[in-house]
Order: C-alpha cells, then sequence, then structure tokens
C-alpha cells in the first residue's frame, strides 16, 4: 500500500478478489456510501455544527487493493472551510490552534473511534447491542473493561464504549455488505508516514456488522417477478437441514431457498457439497422458480425465495433467465 502525505487514514479492500484493485461499480458505491455515512457518524459525534457538510472522499485503485483516503481537513471538509466566516470559525474555537490543524485533529479522533468501535464489535459479536456489554466492569473513570463470551477481557476508553453503547448496529452493514472470499476490510490512520494500529474484518466477523434484513428497503432483483423460471449461477452458502433450506449467494446477495414438491436438501447431498480441496460448499447452477409470496398472503416480498428443482456442481459460468 502506497503512502503519501495529506492524508490522515483510510479504509480499504484487499485479497485474491481485489487482484487488480477493481471492484464492479455497485460494490465500490456501497463502499463509498457505507464509509461516507459512517465516518460522517462519527465526525458529528466529534463537532455536532458539521452535520451538513459534504464529504470529499477520493477513491485510489492500486494493485490488489482498493481504497477510500481521508484528506487532511482542508480538502476532506473543503465546503466548510470556504462557507465559514472567521467569527463563525472562533465560535467553534477552531482558530485556539489553527484552522486546519484543529480540524485535523477532530478527522483524526472520528477515525479513531471508527476503529475502537469495530475492534469491541469483533470482541463482543456484536454492534451497538448494549446486551452484549452488560457485565462490564469500570476500573476507573476513563476506562471499562469489556469481555466477551469467553470471559476474555477488553480494556478500552469510557469515550469508544459509550459510543459502540450508542452506535446504530446497521452502520457500517454497507461496508461490511463488500466483504467476501478474497475480498476483506481494514481501517487504519496514517502517522509521519506509517500505517498506525489498523482494525481488520474478515470475511466471518462479516455477519457483526452486516445483516440481510438491513439491507436497502428497494426490491431485491425486481426483474424477478413471483413465478418466473430462472437458471441462477452462484454459490452455495449454507445448508440447513433443520429448516430444509439452502443460501445462495448470488450477485453478492444471499437467496433463501428451498426444495420444491416438499423434497429433502438432503437428496441433492452431492450437488452441494464440494469435491475441491479447501472448499465445503460449491458454485452450481440452480433451476428453479422464483417465490415472492409475502406475510399478508400477496406477492410482493422484497426478497425472492428460490423454490429449487435441480442443483449442479460446476465453475465459472454465468446465470440467467428463462
Amino acid at each position: 500500500m502506497i503512502i503519501e502525505e495529506g492524508y490522515l487514514g483510510y479504509l480499504k479492500y484487499d485479497g485474491n478478489a481485489v487482484e487488480e484493485g477493481v471492484m464492479d461499480a455497485r460494490l465500490s458505491a456501497e463502499a463509498l456510501l457505507g464509509f461516507d455515512k459512517a465516518f460522517r457518524y462519527f465526525v458529528q459525534k466529534e463537532n455536532p455544527s458539521w452535520r451538513n457538510e459534504d464529504l470529499n472522499l477520493p477513491v485510489r485503485i492500486e494493485k490488489g487493493c482498493w481504497q477510500i483516503l481521508i484528506p487532511a481537513g482542508l480538502t476532506v471538509f473543503a465546503g466548510y472551510y470556504l462557507k465559514a466566516t472567521a467569527e463563525k470559525a472562533a465560535q467553534d474555537g477552531l482558530f485556539e490552534t489553527g484552522f486546519a490543524k484543529d480540524l485535523n485533529k477532530i478527522l483524526k479522533s472520528a477515525l479513531v473511534s471508527v476503529k475502537w468501535v469495530v475492534r469491541i464489535s469483533k470482541h463482543v459479536g456484536a454492534l451497538g447491542n448494549k446486551a452484549k456489554v452488560a457485565d462490564s466492569k469500570i476500573p476507573d473513570m476513563d476506562h471499562v473493561i469489556v469481555f466477551n463470551e469467553s470471559g476474555e477481557p477488553l480494556t478500552v476508553s469510557k469515550k469508544y464504549f459509550d459510543l459502540y453503547c450508542d452506535c446504530p448496529p446497521s452502520l457500517l452493514g454497507k461496508c461490511a455488505s463488500v466483504i467476501n472470499e478474497g475480498r476483506e476490510l481494514e481501517i487504519g490512520s496514517f502517522e509521519n508516514n506509517q500505517i498506525v494500529d489498523p482494525v481488520r474484518i474478515f470475511l466471518e466477523e462479516r455477519m457483526i456488522f452486516y445483516r440481510e434484513e438491513d439491507e436497502e428497503q428497494e426490491i431485491l432483483f425486481p426483474e424477478m417477478e413471483h413465478g418466473l423460471s430462472v437458471v441462477l449461477d452462484g454459490e452455495i452458502t449454507r445448508a440447513t437441514e433443520s429448516t430444509n433450506t439452502l443460501g445462495l449467494r448470488y450477485k453478492e446477495h444471499v437467496l433463501f431457498c428451498k426444495p420444491a414438491g416438499g423434497a429433502r436438501i438432503a437428496s441433492f447431498k452431492q450437488r452441494i457439497i464440494s469435491q475441491q480441496d479447501g472448499h465445503i460448499f460449491p458454485k452450481v447452477r440452480m433451476t428453479g422458480i422464483v417465490d415472492r409470496e409475502d406475510k399478508y398472503g400477496g406477492f410482493k416480498a422484497k426478497r425472492p425465495c428460490i423454490v429449487f428443482s435441480d442443483i449442479q456442481r460446476l465453475e465459472n459460468v454465468s446465470g440467467t433467465f428463462l
């Protein structure tokens, strides 16, 4: 990763799936909008007067890495700087150490807050869940000791503990939704041309920050109308015998799937277990019918369910509609 002067920190995605530093347009938009939302949230915690200011977050692509950079304050909040009068800046206390220096301090502090909230979430297995930190201890006025389910302690500043407790559980959902096999997320700071104290979210930690039900309210795959016959190429993500259902990752979303005609998923066992070393579930081609029945008895469910009749193992092919 190239480190340049003039930047305070970064969010990046790297791994085998980002070998050339490229992500498709939808994923790039999700990542940028997601981090804009999260970073803005913590900046406003540092200074509520910047609630309506625009963030200018550049994207940089390099081999093996797609990243969002946080520039120094005069760039990231150029709009505020140009609009602020000397009187307004003085009221905000920004002339005590100089506008740019003070602004950078606030932006750095917001970035550190993001990292600590992620650390606490990873430690307890949830974001913004007060029940998960109910057994925490307070050794002094400035610190809190947070315990995970294994009883392991994590000592954090009370400031970051309070931010964690107040944080919306879905705040980092868009950022985490981009994480996938071969694509991990890292957030870090720059100090003296060095990366400082980065925090990383791995694929197995994705669901701490992202839940399918937290997705946008638009209809997912509106072209998949109720009753439509489909052939979808994706990857099996789970097989739950107790509910007789499968998960199929298709275009970065996991679809709920169930066998047609009351069949059991066990009858597809040979086709949903990978024969390759290093994998449990294979890439497959699933044939079925779209079911959009909703809880009211209509057919307007936002997420399609696939009632499948056939599954074939395969690699590297494209899905189609019939």
